[in-house]
């Protein structure tokens, strides 16, 4: 939040406020002009979480969508090292859980026509509080090819992200893991967090 707040509020020229519960934070502005314009590239008014799509204009041009992943990845996915047989955290995973199953959907045909492998699935989970099952479409980036891969092709900027890059070097580097996709990573996760690892 510390990251997309002051980025809306820099390019949108909004106020933006923060409200947070126990499972969510949602990031809150008024404006006509930015509704106007988003329904102009495609986005329907009304609730999003269930019927939301890539509009076609960003399917249009592979820099604007491009552009799309990376602004979505910055605000939705999570990037987690996990142990995977080992004694340390080491295994690269990218993930997300999406309400819409038409950008689910999307994003798995996008990330495979980039030459990425995703894994996906469907969770369904009870709600006790409301009484009711929720329904979540969950996309997996995982393993040091798909992340190679990756990083040849979008380059998110969330401090997030550049801080599981650093923690991912420095775990290669701490364990002396010195097989060549993981040398290539380490090449390519400098070049991407601008030589700062």
């Amino acid at each position: 939040m510390n990251y997309l707040k002051p980025l809306i509020e820099r390019n949108l020229h909004v106020n933006v406020r923060i409200k947070k519960n126990n499972q969510t934070c949602v990031l809150e502005f008024y404006s006509k002009e930015v509704v106007d314009f988003l329904v102009k590239v495609g986005l329907k008014r009304g609730s999003k979480s269930k019927q939301v799509e890539i509009p076609k204009t960003f399917l249009s041009s592979t820099n604007f969508l491009k552009s799309f992943v990376e602004g979505f990845m910055d605000a939705e996915f999570c990037f987690t090292l996990k142990k995977r047989y080992k004694q340390f955290p080491y295994y690269p995973c990218i993930e997300c859980n999406i309400a819409s199953k038409k950008i689910w959907k999307q994003l798995i045909d996008i990330f495979k026509s980039f030459g990425l492998k995703p894994s996906s699935c469907v969770i369904k989970e009870y709600d006790k509080r409301f009484h009711k099952y929720w329904t979540k479409y969950r996309i997996d980036l995982n393993g040091v090819n798909n992340l190679i891969k990756f990083l040849k092709c979008f380059r998110p900027k969330n401090p997030k992200f550049i801080k599981f890059l650093s923690e991912l070097s420095a775990t290669l580097r701490k364990n002396k893991i010195k097989r060549k996709s993981y040398s290539k990573l380490l090449c390519i996760s400098q070049r991407n967090s601008g030589g700062g690892i």
